[in-house]
């Protein structure tokens, strides 16, 4: 991790320090801080799976998230210890993260079925961990799902609907990304209309030097 003078015991205390103790503005927008295990080697890694197995619980989604990330096999009868317990408390949010990495790491897809079971009304739910589920959504690739997602899009409020539009064209949805076309043509439409209605001298100009210059042209062809 950037410096080669310290033992597995120096890195756990460094690993445990970044992954999970930056309680940054960044981290809760963006999610645990995943980067920093594509730095590691082989070795450090192994320690940090370790690190991360022990952290699961239900309170911190950092150590689900980093465990499907890294496909860790070794962490699979822990998740699915976590999933019934997230269930029997009825965190339903928890439940589709932890669902979320099991299909990362095997694709089970039975995860699919608890997703739909654990997905009430988004509009319900708010906030960033709503729109964080979200984006996790078109990695599962199952139609009902994606469905849902296009639900979202349509009756959640604008910030559940715009998360949900972009989950489904980073999910390479057709529907989603023709709607998006569409709305950038638009755009660039009004946008005409509006240079053209700010500048109609200008355009009045134009045309007149056209018709002008139309006019020589055809007056010498007529000579």
């Amino acid at each position: 991790m950037g410096d080669i003078n310290y033992t597995l015991d120096d890195f756990r205390d460094i690993f445990r320090e970044k992954f999970f103790s930056c309680n940054t503005y960044d981290k809760w927008r963006g999610g645990p801080p995943l980067h920093i295990l594509d730095e590691l080697s082989e070795e450090e890694l192994s320690a940090a799976e370790d690190e991360l197995i022990s952290a699961l619980s239900l309170s911190d989604t950092a150590p689900i998230i980093g465990l499907g990330y890294i496909r860790s096999q070794k962490a699979l009868p822990a998740l699915y210890d976590l999933l019934l317990e997230a269930d029997s408390k009825e965190k339903k949010l928890l439940r589709i993260t932890i669902a979320h990495s099991i299909f990362q790491i095997c694709g089970d897809k039975n995860m699919c079925e608890v997703v739909l079971q654990a997905l009430t009304p988004l509009v319900s739910w708010g906030g960033d961990s709503a729109n964080e589920i979200i984006h996790m959504l078109p990695n599962f690739n199952d139609t009902r799902i994606t469905e849902k997602l296009h639900e979202f899009y349509e009756q959640g409020n604008s910030s559940v609907s715009a998360n949900a539009e972009a989950a489904l064209i980073k999910g390479n949805d057709p529907i989603s990304k023709r709607r998006a076309k569409r709305r950038a043509v638009s755009v660039k439409f009004r946008n005409v209309v509006s240079f053209i209605g700010k500048n109609r001298l200008l355009w009045y100009s134009a045309i007149f030097c056209l018709f002008f210059m139309y006019q020589i042209l055809n007056y010498h062809s007529c000579i």
